[in-house]
């Protein structure tokens, strides 16, 4: 299963625009970092959606959960 895995392309690009495709507009990022978020940015930019990062540099982790609720609400 292992090797298959790092056998296959990763289908990211794919999997986000089916996501939405089927509803979804809130996508978090949970994990250090915002990189995925940012992708998911870039791949939806003329959609309606909401892309967050628990994770975000410059801000200490409760101060950016505090801003993700926020924005969700």
């Amino acid at each position: 299963l292992l090797t298959h895995h790092f056998d296959q392309p990763v289908l990211f690009e794919k999997e986000i625009r089916q996501i939405h495709a089927d509803g979804a507009r809130v996508f978090i990022e949970v994990g250090p970092g915002k990189v995925l978020t940012d992708l998911v940015g870039r791949i939806l930019k003329d959609q309606p959606i909401t892309a967050l990062a628990i994770d975000a540099p410059g801000r200490a982790g409760w101060t950016q959960l505090g801003h993700v609720f926020a924005r969700l609400w």
